[in-house]
């Protein structure tokens, strides 16, 4: 016979193994189900290439372009998250970033940098990278949004200061851009000097020359 002072804790050494398996059960089930439902990358493909497909149509149909941005939104997050193996996903990213910037007033600015943070982290070695990053420059610049400029290409520059290697003289030059209109003149002079000296006879080079110019200008006046 079971002593009366073991009965609490037989009670909770049951509890433990019968009460707790279901949970475990329970998630392992999800952790299946999640695989089962990740569709091999040739559907995904194609599923993904069936929904841009339906992008065009719908684009198409409409008188203006404002008119299909929502269901756009709608079916190119469709793509990123569920067809995210898909070759077509990577562009998605890049024409979602682009439709929030672009065709959305006011520009969901920070769910284009969600989608790009999300891209990176996906994508790391895509070309489709710089793309991305051109596209959120130019429109940074365009808003003076300077300081976004400084944080979306700190990594490049640093990797510039340390290699003397930079992927695009553009970005340079908006770096130095950056740290004019934030006042930073001495900095960003170098950053001029440094385009005319890595990038000759571009036309961010070109640019940097004239800016150079206008400054010294200025001084004189």
């Amino acid at each position: 016979m079971i002593s009366t002072r073991f009965v609490p804790l037989l009670v909770l050494v049951l509890f433990l193994i019968f009460g707790c398996a279901p949970a475990v059960r329970e998630g392992a089930h999800v952790e299946k189900e999640q695989a089962v439902q990740k569709l091999p990358v040739e559907q995904q493909k194609e599923k993904a290439n069936e929904e841009f497909a339906k992008v065009l149509e719908i684009v198409e149909k409409v008188e203006n372009r404002s008119d299909a941005v929502p269901e756009m939104e709608k079916r190119y997050t469709n793509i990123i998250e569920n067809y995210p193996d898909a070759p077509l996903a990577q562009e998605i990213h890049w024409r979602l970033v682009e439709l929030y910037l672009r065709d959305y007033n006011p520009p969901r600015i920070e769910d284009a940098k969600a989608v790009f943070s999300r891209f990176k982290e996906r994508y790391p070695q895509s070309p489709l990278k710089t793309a991305i990053e051109d596209t959120m420059t130019r429109f940074f610049a365009a808003k003076g949004m300077w300081n976004e400029i400084l944080e979306l290409h700190d990594y490049r520059i640093r990797k510039f200061v340390e290699t003397g290697s930079i992927d695009s003289p553009l970005f340079l030059f908006m770096y130095a851009e950056a740290l004019r209109n934030l006042g930073n003149k001495e900095e960003a002079i170098k950053g001029y000097n440094w385009v005319i000296k890595t990038f000759p006879g571009t036309q961010p080079a070109d640019m940097a020359r004239r800016r150079l110019e206008l400054m010294k200008n200025s001084k004189k006046d």
